[in-house]
């Protein structure tokens, strides 16, 4: 019995079966708090952010993503390639790396665009999500500051300034901003294709004789 421990055992499972009496818990929950574990030999390993990352293969995020922010009534945020080809002049994007927070303002966006992408940026950069650890945020407005330290490194991150669309577009430019001026040049062209299609119909419907 010495050598097997077993009156040691027997008066352990008395004692949980005297705790299981008087207690609403479980014999197993009991004897999980019975139990005595000793730690003394155990080391942990510490791990660090970066290289948790890169062994984990479902991590919900990539190091460099570019996000667009579109809408008038209702703002989406959908997540784009990160290439420059990407961009256009009527929306918002946000370049995200886990050092950098780049808002690129388009110039025809729009006030609802603008506000919503700046805070949706403030939100990434002080709660740190999307593995972002940017320290501030960087705001490039296109045809402004186009030739900053910030602008470069935008830049740089998408490959290389490229074309895009919208990049001067006058009539994009008063079709966006200027919904009123949309909706006289639909009434003017109605106005002029109409008597045009009043006299093909009566051509066409003329009796042959």
């Amino acid at each position: 019995e010495q050598r097997l421990n077993v009156a040691f055992m027997e008066s352990k499972r008395m004692k949980v079966e005297k705790m299981s009496a008087n207690s609403n818990f479980s014999e197993v929950a009991l004897a999980g708090l019975a139990s005595k574990e000793n730690f003394s030999n155990i080391s942990l390993r510490s791990v660090n952010l970066t290289e948790q990352n890169s062994n984990n293969s479902a991590v919900p995020y990539k190091k460099l993503m570019l996000l667009q922010i579109k809408g008038r009534r209702h703002v989406q945020t959908r997540l784009v390639e990160p290439r420059a080809s990407s961009l256009n002049s009527g929306d918002c994007f946000l370049l995200l790396t886990p050092q950098f927070c780049f808002l690129w303002v388009g110039e025809f966006a729009n006030v609802i665009e603008k506000a919503k992408a700046s805070e949706l940026a403030a939100l990434i950069q002080t709660k740190r999500e999307l593995g972002c650890r940017a320290p501030y945020i960087q705001t490039i407005e296109e045809g402004i500051n186009t030739h900053t330290h910030a602008a470069k490194e935008f830049w740089k991150l998408l490959g290389g300034q490229t074309s895009y669309q919208g990049k001067s577009g006058f009539v994009f430019a008063i079709f966006v901003h200027f919904p009123l001026v949309r909706i006289f040049l639909n009434c003017f062209l109605f106005l002029i294709c109409q008597p045009w299609a009043a006299l093909l119909t009566c051509l066409f419907c003329l009796p042959l004789s």
